[in-house]
């Protein structure tokens, strides 16, 4: 029986590691010029012109309810796939720094502990263990709600 892998994309916020599944992730993009709108939830950055297409841009330490931190040589956007249901958004989320793509197998998926983290457990799909590294799994559909999206 062959081994089944997933790949992830795995990226920091402070000294937490998370990652992304890299089927969600399409793009990592250096900091942007980002367009403020007013009357925006405060994670919200405002909006990101891409070759021509807007996309929400997410501040995702405010969203995860983490201390706000001014971009470094390490910040970046990752573009993600943010489904409601009903339609399908590129989103770009702030983060730290990206680690690596990671290539995890079924036996280093793990039980971790989600009560020290400040992401809501809605928020999470599962962990697993990376280079002795504990890697929560942010699930890109709840992080932005259909009612969010929406007001941009």
């Amino acid at each position: 029986m062959e081994n089944e892998f997933w790949e992830y994309l795995v990226f920091q916020l402070g000294n937490i590691y998370f990652a992304f599944s890299a089927e969600q992730s399409s793009e990592i993009i250096t900091a942007k010029r980002i367009t403020p709108l007013p009357q925006m939830p405060g994670f919200f950055c405002g909006v990101m012109n891409l070759r021509g297409d807007l996309h929400p841009a997410a501040d995702l330490r405010l969203k995860l309810n983490m201390d706000y931190l001014e971009d470094t040589k390490d910040t970046v956007f990752i573009l993600v796939n943010v489904n409601t249901g009903k339609d399908v958004y590129e989103a770009a989320v702030r983060v730290d720094k990206v680690i690596d793509v990671a290539e995890i197998e079924k036996k280093d998926f793990i039980d971790a502990e989600v009560e020290k983290l400040p992401a809501a457990s809605e928020f999470l799909l599962g962990s697993f263990l990376y280079k002795d590294k504990t890697i929560y799994i942010l699930n890109p559909d709840n992080l932005l709600s259909p009612q969010e999206l929406g007001l941009i």
